[in-house]
């Protein structure tokens, strides 16, 4: 209770800070806008329908990306996980690739997938991937191998000992991943809105930036990081009860 009082409080600080700041000269209210009227506006796109169309949106592009990268990933990172001659094949080419600026590619998925769903997906499920099969290789590898040793002796085999005895040791890492592969997930699907789309979270922030609306930039700033919060609380608490 304490830790959230503490977290409330500095949160009000410093909104009140950015509230206040352009009364003591240290800020123009029409660069850096103010807590009222982000939330002023937020209302307005409730009250007008137009945030729950365009978060469906950029959801939809998001969390279609989150599964289809969480898949690949898991599957990628279970078998170089498990198996040392995939493992010494792809790993390094996942080095690579991890190290590669993905979303410098955003670019060139709009050129093949088109401005529609398609490539906001593929964005998004290409940045997940790589969150996921480190999680899932680092969680395998970094278990207890005289667990699985013993396992073994006692006849695990196949699915029945990856189930109970290499994902129980491997859920803290795959939950940390998972927890970094949400808010990545969003920021990817944003950032292809950015690029071309008439629609969606992404497409609010751009063309706030473009008339030169810094409150319906912020606005959309704020829903985007308030998704993406409380995303992280269920998978926080997901992750608390798994491990129990």
């Amino acid at each position: 209770m304490r830790v959230v009082i503490e977290r409330v409080l500095v949160s009000v600080a410093l909104l009140a800070l950015w509230q206040f700041l352009p009364a003591i000269g240290l800020g123009d209210r029409f660069f850096i806008s103010s807590p009222v009227a982000v939330v002023s506006l937020i209302w307005e796109w409730i009250a007008s329908g137009d945030l729950a169309e365009n978060v469906w949106i950029t959801a939809q592009e998001a969390l279609l990306g989150l599964v289809i990268g969480s898949v690949l990933g898991a599957v990628f990172g279970l078998a170089c996980g498990l198996n040392n001659a995939i493992s010494r094949a792809l790993l390094p080419l996942m080095t690579v690739g991890n190290a590669l600026p993905r979303l410098a590619f955003a670019p060139l998925l709009i050129a093949w997938f088109g401005f529609g769903l398609s490539s906001k997906v593929v964005l998004a499920a290409s940045v997940v991937f790589f969150f996921i099969f480190f999680g899932v290789y680092s969680g395998i590898r970094s278990g207890s191998g005289l667990l699985v040793a013993n396992a073994r002796i006692l006849g695990g085999r196949g699915l029945a000992l990856l189930w109970h005895v290499h994902l129980p040791q491997a859920i803290g890492w795959i939950v940390a991943g998972l927890r970094l592969a949400v808010g990545y997930a969003f920021a990817a699907a944003v950032i292809g809105e950015y690029l071309g789309s008439d629609s969606g979270l992404g497409y609010l922030i751009v063309y706030g930036k473009e008339m030169l609306d810094m409150t319906q930039v912020f606005a959309g700033l704020a829903v985007v990081m308030t998704i993406v919060g409380c995303l992280d609380v269920v998978l926080r608490r997901v992750g608390t009860l798994a491990r129990r």
